[in-house]
């Protein structure tokens, strides 16, 4: 078992980082067992983070850390570091009367230390003993939980390895005094410095700013492709006409649809870690950006998703980027100087469904009632067909979603008409009936289209 930690004494020289040969400081043994309002244009770029202001802690990924020892050198001398002092104690092991169990050395390196610590191997019957692995849930793997992170939430450590580390806890304390020695101001102004390092060369890669408005090119072409497909009443909408691509089009809007996810996700994934503005991950221009895209391309790959003969794809299928685009949008719009009255019937009918995930929902009805004609689970078919009666009638009556869902050839339609002729064989009860089922048969859909529609 070997690690190290280093202490920076100045900023790194590039000429003389991988020095081959590290020079020995001093030795010590130790002989024991171990959205509120901004206050400017949302048109412009976001500002360059300042630092000491950031609401995520500096070096918030394992990646940049990872970046920054590897660029620097620092990986390589301590693992020479290490090795060196690994093999002191294997030759000092090989006499039985060895009590040494763990071993702490310094070494000195042009720009900065390394303390490398080691233990002497450990018998193979201990380990074979204790070879279990422990569980992070468990209080015995307590002191390790920083091992966990948000897309690694649990972990299992070798038991041996746990109680080599509790036999050593009381007797660190100086490695410790050394750490106290540190001069941790420097350390910080050096990590700084090479974390805006990190982010200028990334943002050469990638200027959201810059991108956004090539993004507005793919988007258009996108609502194009979705005008195109609905050709005036007579197609089936861009929803199964993607789904079934048959036609050159289709094809077209999956390079458009990829390089809007590709930024988008970047976009999330960037803003996640390093909030663009105080309190909210998104400054106003990318959240009402990323709303327009999330309800423009997530049917599309809904469409994608149930083509493949899936199913459950909110709980399953859903990208993360995704939810937390809309989880973003729901919490800025819950601050009442942020709301938006629905007073603009013509505004919603001219625009694409709230709801990005309507067509799932449409799926799943239809696989209900799939599961329900051959004999399925009735009870949970027909609760699950009842709530989507409440939901599609529910965003009707806010004109929540666009007229496109009722062309003849769409994936509602199909829908309606296997429920309608469901109903007749009284499948869901010699009684049932719905709004949704009076809107339909009195095909009030049509003044729907129109924005006429009155809702009681």
């Amino acid at each position: 078992m070997g690690n190290f930690l280093s202490k920076r004494k100045r900023p790194l020289d590039p000429d003389s980082i991988n020095s081959p040969n590290p020079k020995r400081r001093n030795s010590t043994d130790i002989d024991s067992p171990v959205l509120q309002q901004e206050q400017q244009s949302d048109n412009r770029a976001p500002p360059t983070m300042d630092y000491e202001e950031a609401a995520e802690p500096l070096y918030s990924t394992g990646l940049d850390l990872a970046n920054l020892a590897v660029s620097s050198g620092i990986l390589g001398d301590s693992w020479a570091a290490i090795s060196e002092l690994r093999s002191q104690v294997d030759r000092d092991h090989q006499s039985p009367s060895s009590s040494e169990t763990v071993r702490i050395q310094e070494f000195e390196y042009p720009g900065y230390k390394v303390i490398a610590f080691v233990t002497p191997p450990v018998a193979a019957s201990y380990l074979q003993e204790e070879s279990n692995l422990v569980e992070s849930s468990s209080s015995e793997a307590s002191e390790f939980q920083f091992l966990c992170s948000k897309k690694n939430p649990s972990f299992a450590i070798n038991k041996a390895a746990i109680s080599l580390f509790n036999s050593l806890q009381d007797k660190l304390s100086q490695l410790k005094a050394q750490l106290q020695n540190m001069d941790v101001d420097a350390l910080l102004r050096d990590i700084v410095k090479s974390e805006k390092d990190v982010l200028e060369q990334k943002s050469k890669a990638f200027d959201p700013a810059k991108d956004l408005n090539d993004m507005k090119v793919c988007m258009a072409n996108l609502e194009w492709y979705k005008k195109r497909c609905e050709n005036d009443g007579r197609g089936s909408g861009y929803f199964d006409s993607f789904k079934n691509k048959v036609a050159k089009r289709d094809y077209d809007a999956v390079k458009f649809m990829k390089k809007l996810t590709d930024y988008w996700e970047q976009v999330v994934e960037d803003a996640e870690k390093r909030p663009q503005r105080k309190g909210a991950p998104l400054r106003h221009r990318w959240l009402f950006g990323g709303t327009n895209y999330r309800r423009l391309v997530e049917p599309l790959q809904i469409a994608e998703y149930y083509k493949g003969g899936k199913g459950g794809y909110i709980s399953q299928g859903r990208s993360e980027h995704f939810k937390l685009l809309e989880q973003w949008l729901d919490k800025h719009q819950k601050k009442p100087q942020n709301s938006v009255p629905n007073n603009s019937k013509i505004k919603i009918m001219s625009s694409i469904t709230e709801d990005s995930c309507f067509w799932a929902h449409v799926e799943e009805a239809w696989i209900s009632c799939g599961l329900l004609n051959s004999g399925g689970s009735n009870g949970a078919e027909i609760k699950n067909l009842v709530e989507f009666e409440k939901y599609v009638m529910g965003l009707l009556k806010k004109y929540a979603v666009t007229p496109d869902i009722f062309l003849e050839s769409s994936s509602y339609m199909q829908w309606w008409r296997e429920y309608e002729d469901m109903l007749g064989k009284q499948m869901m009860g010699a009684f049932h009936n719905s709004g949704l089922i009076r809107f339909m048969k009195d095909e009030e859909y049509f003044h729907y289209k129109s924005g006429t529609s009155v809702f009681t």
